[in-house]
């Protein structure tokens, strides 16, 4: 959600293209530093930030959607969108990669 409000506010001034590239720019980086993380209280920052970067995303996507759609096909295309950016969320698929990984320490379920 503050990602979301930060996008608002800094949208206007730099624009959604630069916000959506600052934000995937800045979610991947933080991703690579959490994957190097040991210490769990800054690992809980750096997942905060990366939070932030993926708020600033999902916040800037729309308008730069609407920008380049037709208007007469606006509804169709964003029909498809939204359940497509959903999909992720609901696939099973790295829960059944990792639990078939035999070197995944992580999984133990």
């Amino acid at each position: 959600m503050a990602g979301a409000l930060l996008a608002g506010r800094t949208g206007r001034s730099i624009g959604s293209g630069r916000l959506f590239w600052l934000g995937l720019v800045s979610g991947g980086l933080l991703l690579v530093v959490l994957s190097r993380m040991t210490v769990l209280p800054s690992a809980v920052v750096i997942i905060a930030l990366a939070g932030l970067a993926f708020g600033v995303i999902n916040a800037a996507v729309p308008p730069l959607l609407l920008a380049v759609i037709p208007p007469q096909l606006t509804g169709r295309v964003m029909a498809v969108f939204s359940p497509l950016q959903q999909l992720p969320a609901l696939s099973p698929w790295p829960w059944r990669a990792c639990r078939s990984a035999r070197s995944c320490a992580a999984c133990t379920w």
